[in-house]
Formats: structure tokens, sequence, C-alpha cells
């Protein structure tokens, strides 16, 4: 599998820089980012589509108001390409549901990825999907 520099890039910012800086996330990830990156979330209820890069920043204010990590997310790389990256999350997710509340669902109770479109090392497109096993 080829190794894209970029995606993992990506992730080493969202893991090392501490989360009271976040004017220096924001400048680290806009190095990776188109500055028309089309970002879509799902969630189990709705797609939104954002564009730009207060889009992707608005994107991922919206998930973690409704989902957080419950300790140590597993990336399981199903392609990788210089053009395209498909990652399965294994993780434990705290979910605050409108209609159902604040609830665990545990890793093998949903299923979470996350897919990268790019051009010339840059990411032009961000999908982030998470849905729960029937």
């Amino acid at each position: 599998m080829t190794e894209n520099k970029t995606v993992r890039q990506f992730f080493h910012n969202c893991h090392t820089i501490p989360e009271t800086d976040v004017d220096k996330y924001r400048e680290e990830q806009c190095k990776v980012l188109s500055k028309e990156v089309v970002t879509i979330v799902t969630d189990t209820k709705r797609t939104h589509t954002f564009v730009g890069i207060d889009g992707f920043f608005e994107a991922l204010a919206s998930w973690a108001g409704k989902f957080s990590c419950e300790g140590q997310a597993i990336y399981n790389y199903v392609e990788e390409t210089p053009e395209h990256v498909m990652i399965r999350m294994d993780s434990v997710l705290r979910v605050q549901d409108p209609s159902r509340g604040e609830f665990i669902s545990e890793a093998d109770q949903h299923q979470w990825s996350q897919e990268f479109f790019l051009e010339n090392g840059i990411i032009t497109k961000y999908i982030s999907t998470v849905s729960y096993q029937s």
C-alpha cells in the first residue's frame, strides 16, 4: 500500500497539537487542506455538506457536539494511494442524541469511516460517516 503523507500529517496534527491551541491546529491543518475543500459529514440521521476551510472547521465543531472518542481510536487503512485514502475507524464513541440522550456506542455497534480525496498532495474532499449496526 502506498503511504499517503498528507493524510498521515492530517492525523498527526490531530494528535500532537493540544486542544487548547486551536489557532495552531487550524494553521497546521490549512497546510494539508485545499482552500475549497468539500467536507461531507454523515451521521446516523443526516448528511451535511460544508465548503472551504471555514466549512471544514464548522463540520468538526458540529461533529464534536454529537460524538467523542472514548479512548484511543484504531485507524485501519482500507485503501491508501496518493489520490485516495479510505480508513475504517475502530473506537468506542460517546454519542449525544436528542431522541435517545447520551449513550456509549461500542466499536462493534457502529461503523465509522473517514475518506480523503487528494490532488497534488492536498485534501480536496473529506468524508466522515458514522452509522449504527442493525
